[in-house]
């Protein structure tokens, strides 16, 4: 990771009390974290072109009643980089391998967009020690959106042809935050450095990957997040709500009004109630 992004997210949270940085050594290398709290554990995998700051307005109050745990995934943020073809079952193996090295007997765990896939594998492969399943604007439920799906080639595009910091800007803009007053410099740098530091082209596995399929051997308590804003749901979501009947019918949904796809930012406060509850 560049010198100005590492310093950049250890700026950013020192704004959240009792925040520690550190490092699990994996046979391919470190792989970089965060925590705060104490008490039954809850696990945070972020999303695609991401990092745990994805967390970044949930790990502060989540960590009042509980130890939470947000990872940078191989090939994100600080971690080390992943040796292609890395799998999803090679980034499931990644969360057993921390609940080892930290001791840790059960947790919870959350995944956002891309980290939803990960998070269900892990669920699915550690029953045992996986005790509840929250998803966030998951792909791979039912239809792809096409309107989606060209917004995001458009937005690349812009970014090759005027730069990462303004295809950022207008990610957070058409796709990521549905409250823009929330769109500011701080944000902007914030989802720069994550893109500065992606080495993972997670974009071609959410595309091919059926998280319904994965869900169907799961058995914990599921929660499924939906922001009634994402454009990559709200033109199929008769398809994905049938999806997830079909393949999880013991999932619960939890539709959040006025949230884009980074829901847990842009709903804040109704996103930590709710997930709080659920694995409270």
């Amino acid at each position: 990771m560049r010198s100005s992004e590492a310093r950049y997210q250890r700026d950013t949270g020192a704004r959240i009390a009792g925040l520690q940085h550190a490092s699990i050594e994996l046979n391919e290398g470190p792989l970089h974290y965060v925590e705060a709290g104490a008490g039954a554990v809850l696990l945070l995998i972020h999303g695609g072109h991401g990092s745990w700051t994805h967390w970044i307005a949930n790990i502060g109050v989540l960590a009042r009643t509980r130890r939470v745990i947000a990872l940078d995934l191989p090939g994100f943020g600080a971690s080390f980089n992943p040796q292609p073809p890395y799998s999803i079952e090679q980034y499931a193996g990644i969360i057993s391998a921390v609940l080892d090295a930290l001791g840790i007997e059960r947790a919870a765990i959350a995944g956002f967009s891309f980290g939803c896939i990960v998070a269900s594998a892990a669920a699915r492969d550690e029953p045992d020690r996986i005790s509840h399943l929250a998803l966030v604007n998951a792909p791979g439920i039912g239809p792809t959106s096409p309107i989606a799906t060209s917004l995001t080639k458009a937005l690349s595009e812009l970014s090759v042809r005027k730069g990462l910091r303004l295809g950022a800007s207008e990610s957070l803009r058409q796709i990521q935050l549905f409250n823009r007053g929330l769109i500011d410099d701080e944000v902007v740098n914030m989802m720069l450095a994550n893109l500065r530091q992606t080495r993972f082209v997670s974009r071609v596995v959410s595309q091919s990957i059926r998280t319904d399929l994965i869900l169907r051997g799961v058995r914990q308590p599921t929660l499924v997040f939906i922001g009634r804003e994402d454009v990559h749901h709200q033109f199929g979501l008769a398809g994905e709500l049938q999806a997830i009947v079909q393949h999880a019918p013991h999932a619960q949904i939890c539709m959040i009004e006025q949230a884009a796809h980074w829901l847990q930012y842009d709903r804040a406060a109704a996103f930590n109630d709710r997930l709080a509850a659920f694995i409270g």
